[in-house]
């Protein structure tokens, strides 16, 4: 199960599902992690809502891009 959590709420609800299902995980991290300002969608000139608006910024790189095994 692949997952991307900037808060850690949904790394836990991916954990819940994970152990039930029996399977594992594989976590999102980008290079340049969320900070709290990046994540303010009430700002317009935060990272997610520049994201949101401009298509070309949302190629986010990742520490990793492929799953061992």
């Amino acid at each position: 199960m692949v997952y991307f959590s900037a808060t850690g709420n949904t790394k836990e609800a991916a954990e819940f599902i994970a152990s039930t299902a029996d399977v594992d995980l594989f976590e999102l991290v980008p290079v340049s992690p969320y900070s709290d300002s990046d994540l303010d969608w009430t700002d317009i000139s935060s990272r997610v809502v520049r994201e949101h608006d401009n298509e070309d910024e949302r190629y986010t790189p990742l520490v990793s891009e492929s799953v061992d095994n």
